[in-house]
């Protein structure tokens, strides 16, 4: 089976399908057969050009063929390795949970759930 993300605008990704691997051209099979108009490019779980398999709301960056994971804070920096989203400061490293908080760009403990 292939996937294939939708990007709307030369950017956003608003959609992922399933094609079978017995459709020759897929992107005539998407808009001729399945009638989906739009941008289609397809996306990889496991590929060693692409970093990450699209998903709602990821962006594509056509340049580098990319599918980036929306940015969660506005601090946070993007791997050109990983293309994944890291915090300016590392994760503390024990046992303990801990929240970003973006005001005041640190990570700050924060109290475990109990078990449910």
């Amino acid at each position: 089976m292939r996937y294939f993300a939708k990007v709307e605008n030369n950017k956003l990704v608003s959609r992922v399908i399933l094609i079978d691997d017995q459709v020759s051209d897929a992107t005539n099979f998407i808009s001729n057969n399945l009638k989906l108009s739009g941008d289609w490019i397809e996306t990889k779980k496991e590929s060693p050009t692409q970093k990450n398999f699209a998903g709602v709301g990821f962006s594509y960056d056509s340049t580098i063929n990319q599918f980036i994971p929306a940015r969660p804070f506005d601090s946070w920096l993007l791997s050109e390795e990983t293309y994944q989203w890291s915090a300016p400061k590392p994760l503390p490293d024990n046992d303990k949970n801990y929240v970003w908080v973006e005001q005041e760009l640190s990570w700050q403990e924060v109290e475990a759930l109990g078990t449910l």
